[in-house]
């Protein structure tokens, strides 16, 4: 008989270090708790991924396009993430059309910008160069459809690796 087991579980290092991430979605979906984790990861070969998603999701095979724990040798949290509120707001807003959301993400400094992502990547705004994303100080959910039709009137979002994994301590990790 086939093992139930997943495939895709972290150490106890790793499940440590993503832990200390405060995750940007968190919702249960009937027995299936997701929770995106925006990081960065350094991989076995070397590779630094500013922007990652550890995505809390059991995988039993390699089949799909995913980064499994077993390649990765360090997780921390991303500097280039959204901050958590404005994440959050993000997500509980829903999809402004089928498959993206757009929004408006105010600074505290600068114009504002209008974002136009997919939605599981919306933690990574493509920023211009002269912005940092801890300038971020609000969102719009679902505004700057208009500015969408003008030359160069929106950004989107980065499309970021993810790593799925199930902790290490997760109760189906005992089962087999």
């Amino acid at each position: 008989m086939p093992s139930l087991r997943p495939i895709n579980a972290t150490t106890p290092a790793q499940s440590a270090a993503i832990r200390a991430i405060e995750p940007s979605y968190d919702k249960h979906h009937g027995s299936e708790h997701t929770l995106y984790y925006p990081c960065a990861v350094t991989l076995a070969d070397g590779t630094v991924r500013e922007r990652a998603y550890c995505n809390h999701f059991a995988r039993y095979s390699d089949a799909g396009d995913w980064i499994n724990p077993e390649r990765v040798t360090a997780i921390r949290e991303s500097p280039h993430r959204l901050p958590i509120a404005i994440a959050r707001t993000l997500y509980s807003a829903g999809e402004s059309g089928m498959g993206y959301l757009l929004y408006k993400l105010h600074f505290r400094r600068k114009p504002d910008l209008v974002i136009v992502g997919d939605n599981f990547y919306l933690d990574f705004p493509d920023l211009p160069p002269d912005y940092d994303i801890r300038d971020a100080v609000g969102v719009t959910p679902h505004a700057g459809r208009e500015e969408t039709n003008k030359p160069g009137g929106y950004r989107t979002s980065i499309k970021a690796p993810v790593i799925d994994f199930i902790f290490h301590d997760d109760p189906r990790m005992t089962n087999a």
